[in-house]
């Protein structure tokens, strides 16, 4: 690199600086110009594409933001939030098999994140492979012993596939964690009356 380009590419990360102010205070218009130049000129920054998505995203621009979030990865290939992007953009738009390979991938780049697992269980319960789902909550659980939504998510895929006490404990687990979950508290009620226990189910 010469001088010249040395110079630029400065002035560039400058810029960049000051998008990622603009957009941490809230001014996503001077931001998302900054974004739009440094996009058209090349400068390459996966934070660029992620950051421009982000705005796109929380504007329900989604199929403009996969664009972005798709050439964030493509430029740094294990920028895990961008995967988890993509994977929410894709079931908003009801593009499940996407979404599972997707959530599949985030589970290669880090076996051991328990989002990742979760995800993909929550998209194989939606897509009805049960058998498959439930493994993935089991192993989401097994790396967070406390994240109440997949004991919730568990109970939900044991309920589908018939398994009613597994799934009563499951919730009974969930509330353990997050007494206040009120979706457990219903789907439980449901499985005390399946179960004939009315009673609990009052």
């Amino acid at each position: 690199i010469n001088m010249v380009d040395k110079e630029i590419f400065h002035t560039n990360e400058k810029m960049f600086i000051e998008a990622v102010e603009f957009q941490k205070k809230g001014n996503t218009l001077e931001a998302s110009k900054i974004y739009q130049y440094l996009i058209k000129i090349g400068f390459i920054n996966p934070y660029i594409y992620f950051n421009y998505g982000l705005i796109l995203f929380n504007k329900g621009k989604l199929v403009e933001a996969k664009s972005f979030f798709l050439k964030t990865i493509e430029i740094k290939s294990n920028f895990l939030n961008a995967y988890f992007y993509i994977i929410n953009i894709y079931l908003k738009i009801q593009r499940l098999s996407e979404a599972e390979k997707f959530a599949r991938k985030t589970i290669e780049l880090n076996p051991n994140l328990y989002e990742s697992h979760a995800n993909l269980g929550g998209i194989l319960k939606e897509i009805g492979k049960l058998k498959e789902a439930e493994m993935s909550t089991r192993q989401a659980i097994t790396l967070k012993h406390d994240f109440a939504p997949a004991h919730y998510n568990l109970g939900i895929i044991l309920t589908k596939l018939g398994k009613l006490k597994e799934a009563e404990k499951s919730f009974l687990k969930a509330i353990e964690i997050k007494p206040n979950f009120y979706n457990v508290h219903y789907s439980l009620g449901v499985i005390f009356t399946n179960l004939g226990k009315l009673k609990e189910a009052e």
